[in-house]
């Protein structure tokens, strides 16, 4: 997320006014040129109409992701769904592309649809038992089928050390403590055995937001940030959300979630403590990444709803920074 490029995007399409979506927008077959606006973030979210049926167009600044990087996403992406992991699939535009690209105010944006997958979010202190055994099992699937994925060879997804290379690049050395535990987490990843079987691609924000339930079945939507890690990452990055439960429904997240991964696949007998390391390097990444976005911003110069926005993400770097003292050795 960047928030200049945020005030660039939002600000005209809240005044009514045309926006780089628009100029995407027409290299995609659509019933009108009305858009929604959803979430914006380090991607922008919007809808579109196709055939009477809500679509997603995704905008994401060339600055966030190059035009290989969103192609490999892509590749994955049709990968599964041919291996049968419900995922969300792209919609090739009348260009037969599945990424178009425009420049807009000097700056390179490039753009993919989607459909919209049926369903709804459903909180995982919200989950019943079957429904997080079967999120687990899904998982499991996901990484068998991740381990068959081969490449293009220009369009390789980036993996764990190139996340914390990023990071660091971020803070500028102007967070020592942050600098010194990545480095850590970076040297104990190392030291991980890595095998066929227990690294691989990883959806990497398999976060409740990101699972789309209809009954007990569901959708995977948001590839953008997957990558190459140890799989035992993928339960921290999914899941971090549960530490705001209580001790005994972050118990029953783990056993039922766990039970449902082992029903396909085995686990490393260590994979707690990994699970615990991976929530602590999450804590890394999304801080180094969090101050990034405002890097070389102005207050002064925020409108409105960014003043809110960054009101609630200082406090967040504040409660995360705290977090990272108490888990870290100073």
């Amino acid at each position: 997320m960047n928030v200049k490029i945020m005030k660039m995007i939002v600000e005209p399409f809240e005044n009514g006014e045309h926006t780089i979506a628009h100029d995407l927008l027409k290299h995609w077959k659509r019933d009108n040129d009305i858009l929604t606006q959803g979430r914006a973030s380090a991607n922008f979210i919007f809808g579109f109409y196709r055939n009477n049926k809500m679509e997603i167009l995704r905008v994401t600044p060339g600055k966030e992701r190059t035009r290989n990087q969103i192609l490999s996403e892509i590749d994955f992406i049709n990968h599964l769904s041919k291996n049968k992991i419900p995922v969300a699939t792209p919609i090739i535009s009348q260009s037969k592309n599945f990424v178009e690209t425009v420049n807009f105010g000097n700056i390179e944006f490039h753009a993919v649809a989607f459909h919209l997958m049926p369903g709804k979010q459903i909180d995982f202190e919200d989950m019943n038992s079957h429904q997080l055994f079967h999120f687990g099992e899904m998982v499991a699937k996901f990484h068998e089928t991740s381990l068959k994925f081969i490449p293009i060879k220009e369009r390789i997804r980036r993996d764990w050390k190139e996340d914390i290379n990023n990071a660091i690049s971020w803070l500028r050395g102007e967070n020592p403590l942050i600098e010194k535990n990545l480095l850590k987490m970076k040297n104990w990843i190392d030291s991980l055995e890595f095998n066929q079987k227990n690294n691989g691609l990883i959806h990497y924000d398999f976060c409740s937001d990101n699972i789309l339930w209809v009954d007990d079945s569901f959708s995977i939507i948001d590839l953008d940030d997957s990558a190459y890690y140890p799989f035992t990452a993928e339960f921290a990055f999914g899941i971090d959300e549960y530490r705001e439960y209580s001790p005994n429904k972050q118990d029953k997240i783990l056993e039922n979630f766990i039970e449902g991964y082992r029903s396909i696949r085995n686990i490393s007998e260590n994979w707690k403590y990994e699970f615990n390391q991976f929530m602590n390097l999450m804590d890394l990444l999304k801080y180094a990444r969090l101050t990034r976005s405002y890097q070389d911003t102005n207050p002064d110069e925020d409108l409105p709803w960014m003043k809110e926005m960054r009101k609630r993400h200082m406090t967040r770097l504040e409660n995360d920074y705290t977090r990272i003292k108490e888990n870290f050795i100073q």
